[in-house]
């Protein structure tokens, strides 16, 4: 997928690696949104979603999950490239009403 070269990247780099065991509960989640954008557009840790950015949104057709330092999840446009998360239970990650919430709380203070 010439279109998504850092998805693709990351997806081989990590294609070979097994899935996450049964139960797996991370202690890090980054979520990048896009394929070229620097930071993560969500982050968690310690059990709470933190540093949420819309300015780390770069192109949301393209959707790459960082669990435990490791790639987990990989998806370009309408194709799965990569999925490890096995039987990992994950946190629901906060969507964009989520965000505008943030970002309405941030500016009220």
């Amino acid at each position: 997928m010439t279109q998504y070269p850092n998805a693709t990247l990351n997806a081989e780099d990590s294609i070979n690696l097994p899935p996450f065991p049964n139960g797996y509960r991370p202690k890090e989640i980054e979520v990048y949104l896009g394929d070229s954008c620097s930071d993560s557009a969500y982050h968690y840790s310690n059990g709470q979603w933190f540093d949420i950015s819309l300015k780390n949104i770069t192109d949301e057709s393209v959707v790459q999950i960082l669990v435990d330092d490791q790639w987990a999840y990989i998806q370009a446009g309408n194709e799965v490239l990569l999925d490890r998360l096995g039987g990992a239970v994950l946190p629901e990650i906060p969507n964009q009403e989520f965000l505008v919430s943030r970002i309405s709380h941030y500016l009220q203070n």
